[in-house]
């Protein structure tokens, strides 16, 4: 009979797409080259749109040297009436997903909101709770799995007057499993004779697996026989695995 080995892979391979993931990439929107605006609520820069919820038509936004970070330029709002700015909201142009990572925020006035929330949204829909934020400079949101994959992000407050700075994005995430589903058995099934074309094994994993394919094993043989992997099937923890074209 031909012996046929099926040495599973899929180990090795999802350890290495998930070396791939590790690590947060980043963009800093700044605020140092700020473009010349009018009177307006809300403005396109560098891929995103940033737009506060003011209510008096004489109020608008803009930028502002000497209250970013370390002294640089910032986003700022024009609101001086009291409670007439309670959101800032901010999009990726053209409805794009993104991680939101960071963001410096900083209160201007002693008498407005010191601290508000920040929540993220997709779709029009929250992406989980509403976050407390400090208007007091950096918050990180890097490990928060709710800002993962959002389109928006909304920052609330009952009376808003801040500086806008340092606004940190980066791709969406994805986060990997630090304990992956392993193959903890390998069986041929039924008792093939030794003459047939096709065999199929079951494989059996210690948890769920997902996108299994035929690229996730390797088949090996001895002596001359010879055979191709041509189809995988099943879900959860269990999958068959078809050899077919068995020849030597």
């Amino acid at each position: 009979m031909k012996k046929i080995l099926l040495l599973p892979i899929f180990l090795i391979t999802f350890l290495v797409s998930s070396s791939l993931q590790q690590g947060f990439a980043q963009t800093v929107i700044d605020f140092e080259n700020p473009p010349a605006i009018g009177a307006v609520k809300s403005i396109s820069y560098e891929g995103f749109t940033f737009a506060a919820t003011i209510a008096n038509p004489a109020f608008n936004i803009g930028f502002l040297n000497g209250v970013g970070v370390g002294g640089s330029f910032a986003l700022i709002d024009g609101n001086t009436a009291p409670n007439g700015l309670t959101r800032w909201t901010i999009t990726r142009d053209g409805g794009l997903e993104f991680q939101f990572q960071k963001i410096w925020i900083l209160n201007r006035d002693p008498g407005a909101s010191s601290s508000g929330t920040i929540q993220g949204f997709k779709n029009g829909n929250p992406v989980g709770s509403a976050k407390s934020i400090l208007f007091n400079g950096e918050t990180v949101f890097s490990a928060d799995p709710d800002f993962f994959d959002v389109d928006e992000i909304r920052i609330e407050a009952p009376d808003i007057y801040v500086a806008i700075d340092n606004f940190t994005y980066g791709p969406v995430f994805v986060p990997v499993d630090s304990d992956p589903a392993e193959v903890t058995s390998i069986s041929l099934s039924g008792a093939p004779l030794s003459n047939v074309p096709s065999v199929t094994f079951t494989v059996n994993f210690s948890k769920t697996a997902l996108n299994v394919s035929a690229d996730d094993f390797q088949l090996t043989s001895t002596g001359t026989a010879a055979g191709t992997i041509t189809s995988v099937a099943g879900s959860g923890t269990s999958y068959t695995v078809t050899v077919n074209g068995i020849t030597g």
